[in-house]
């Protein structure tokens, strides 16, 4: 059957055609992220890119390899997602923390992707399964459906996102190991079927070692096998039973290595994983068949008002609460069952609907996963606009062959949708600008979040906006959270930091004892309100708090450390010694160990000895003013005076007056006369004036 017009034509040829096809999509797509480059970093790029010593490889060497790619959390690798990981070490190599960088790579992934939907639709479009008219225009119907999909808006929170990576590089290893497969089992010669194949486990393990997800690739490939592989009977292949044990296999080796690796027990893990969750199995099993429904809402009418880094959603807790569901998963079992019942006749709807519902199973089932996340669609939902690509060129041959003036408008409608889309994303991108600009529209779409309520008042408190940001970081601690307790403590101890900061230490004070109040075993709360006591003076109330960490964690150096200081503060210099001690055995070459070492000498008379372990920490933290100011203290109390103005002399040509004069008003645990000090700086300045006033009378 013949093309319906000029366009179709053209890109069914397969020179100039197909290139043009290729070129449209990534202009297009380049175009739609165009805004994205200098977005800011967001939430989970600081503990898996910014905050992870792992990722940020400085040589190209075989040590600094293994790092990015180790699976170990103690390597600082926060997900075991080893070559996702090796790309972002990449990144660091090249171009340390300049974002554009990433998400020029993000951007590259996104259209390979969309290329590789692009081959994928075309080669299953040639099947015989597939409608005689749409063979002869399955480039054309692969091209729309892979700008459809590559520029829906509901991608950008996988592209725009730069720590999603690990969501859109799995799909592209995913999508390769697909593509391979369709094209060794169309291959007639087994020696080249066995090279596509190969090429396809290759790729099948790179996903893998990207997300976690990609285990259901062996599901899509038996979809495929069963949807586009049937005989002239619409019975199952001859391979189909090969192809079915052979997926089985792969499955559960793939399932098998993946606990064994991670040492995880998926039981303990099902069963006991919602003990932290405001939610229970039972009710995110009944709640997720919304969720999908409104997934394929979100994807289908994906205007920029409804898409958002946080979602408001209310938690099912019986069939009838809320009352949508039992319709919702009603929905889902009828999209299921018309998905099985079709595939035969209509394999092109049937294919993409289990598609979407299959590789919805690990996120979207019993794991104790977070309810909603609109980069969960990006792989999913790779094939859904193809059914809806084919029913609009399926109509537009019906009106051809009538001469029908109408049939101008479904090309019109496509480019008018690719167009909608792609403008679509680009403002949605102007949300991922900032810090604040994310945050204010997460918040405002989702006000009972807790977790956005709390990223906002961040973003506030760092600019200053304190009333404000205390406000928001109250108002969290009454807001929903995806995990029991989680941002009531961080909301909390962010307060808590935002006073101290403010040098409002008794508000600090109380929202450190409303944290402990909450998680009693909360190390960073009891270490923070140990060294509050401590600043303060309510030394008793500190070394409660201090013990209690070392009876619990007796090797932790920032616990003794602490300890020492405190025992400093209590005049206890051989106390604090033994402490000091303790904590040199585990690290030897902290400097707050040598400064407190060099305190507790100075207490004890022996100055030369506190002046070496003052030179020390030096050595490891030449640019820490306390350290000098301590130094220079126990140079005064030897009666070294020369060497006190040298040092005095040092110390304001390095630092403004107002940085030391706002060091010797912080209260320091390791000064014990700080107003000595500062009369020593203010004589060292009179001194220097006279002597300029004497020069001056003199010339």
């Amino acid at each position: 059957m013949q093309a319906p017009n000029r366009i179709t034509a053209y890109f069914e040829s397969p020179g100039r055609g197909r290139n043009t096809a290729l070129m449209v999509l990534g202009l297009l797509i380049i175009a739609a992220y165009s805004n994205s480059f200098q977005a800011a970093w967001h939430m989970d790029d600081y503990p898996n890119i910014l905050r992870n010593p792992a990722v940020q490889m400085q040589e190209l060497d075989h040590v600094s390899l293994k790092r990015a790619m180790s699976i170990s959390r103690s390597q600082g690798n926060n997900l075991p997602r080893p070559v996702t990981n090796l790309t972002f070490a990449f990144n660091w190599w090249l171009h340390g923390d300049n974002v554009a960088g990433y998400r020029l790579v993000n951007i590259a992934i996104h259209f390979f992707n969309a290329l590789l939907v692009f081959l994928i639709v075309k080669e299953l479009s040639a099947r015989p399964v597939v409608p005689g008219a749409i063979r002869a225009c399955g480039a054309s119907v692969a091209l729309v459906t892979a700008l459809l999909w590559a520029l829906n808006p509901i991608q950008t929170q996988a592209v725009t996102y730069v720590v999603q990576r690990y969501t859109s590089l799995a799909t592209l290893f995913f999508l390769v190991a697909l593509y391979c497969f369709i094209r060794g089992r169309a291959q007639p010669e087994p020696l080249k079927a066995y090279r596509w194949w190969s090429t396809m486990l290759c790729a099948f393990l790179l996903s893998l070692g990207s997300k976690e997800n990609a285990a259901l690739w062996p599901a899509s490939v038996l979809l495929v096998e069963w949807v586009f592989f049937q005989d002239r009977n619409g019975k199952p292949s001859p391979s189909f039973f090969k192809i079915v044990v052979a997926a089985a296999f792969l499955s559960l080796m793939v399932i098998w290595c993946l606990l064994s690796l991670f040492q995880i027990d998926l039981v303990k893990a099902v069963l006991y994983g919602f003990d932290g969750r405001p939610f229970s199995l039972a009710e995110r099993v009944m709640t997720q068949p919304r969720v999908l429904v409104y997934y394929l809402s979100q994807i289908f009418y994906p205007i920029p008002q409804r898409l958002s880094l946080e979602h408001d959603f209310t938690v099912s807790t019986s069939l009838l609460h809320p009352w949508t569901t039992l319709p919702a998963m009603l929905t889902v079992g009828l999209l299921a069952a018309f998905g099985l019942i079709f595939a035969r006749k209509r394999p092109v709807f049937g294919f993409a609907i289990l598609f979407f519902l299959i590789n919805h199973l690990v996120e979207s089932t019993v794991l104790p996963l977070e309810m909603v996340f609109e980069h969960r669609n990006y792989l999913p939902s790779l094939f859904l606009f193809w059914p809806l690509v084919t029913g609009g060129f399926h109509l537009q041959m019906r009106l051809h062959r009538r001469q029908s003036p109408l049939q101008a408008l479904v090309p019109a409608t496509a480019i008018s949708l690719v167009l909608i889309f792609a403008v679509g994303t680009l403002s949605r991108n102007m949300d991922w600008r900032t810090e604040r600009s994310l945050w204010v529209d997460t918040f405002r779409k989702a006000p009972q979040s807790a977790r956005a309520a709390v990223n906002l008042a961040n973003d506030l408190a760092r600019n200053g906006h304190y009333e404000q940001a205390a406000e928001l970081y109250t108002k969290a601690t009454t807001l929903q959270s995806p995990a029991i307790d989680q941002f009531k403590v961080v909301a909390r101890s962010n307060l808590a930091i935002m006073y101290q900061d403010k040098g409002e230490r008794l508000k600090a004070l109380d929202q450190w004892t409303r944290v402990l109040n909450i998680v009693p075993h909360n190390r960073p709360a009891r270490q923070a309100l140990a060294e509050l006591q401590l600043a303060i003076g309510q030394y008793d109330q500190a070394e409660a708090q201090i013990d209690w960490l070392l009876k619990r964690h007796p090797r932790v150096v920032t616990f003794l450390n602490t300890k020492a200081a405190l025992l400093i503060r209590q005049n206890r210099p051989r106390a604090a010694l033994v402490v000091s001690r303790r904590a040199l055995a585990e690290v030897s070459d902290h400097p707050d160990i040598f400064v407190n070492i060099g305190v507790a000498q100075a207490m004890l008379g022996h100055h030369a000895r506190a002046d070496w372990f003052f030179r020390r920490a030096l050595r490891a933290a030449p640019h820490d003013l306390g350290i000098q100011l301590v130094r220079l203290e126990n140079s005064l109390e030897a009666g070294r005076m020369q060497f006190s103005k040298t040092l005095i002399a040092r110390i304001l040509g390095r630092y403004p007056l107002e940085t030391v004069w706002a060091r010797l008003d912080s209260s320091m645990d390791k000064l014990r006369q700080p107003v000595q000090l500062r009369r020593v700086f203010t004589q060292h300045l009179e001194e220097k004036a006279q002597r300029l006033e004497y020069i001056n009378t003199a010339s």
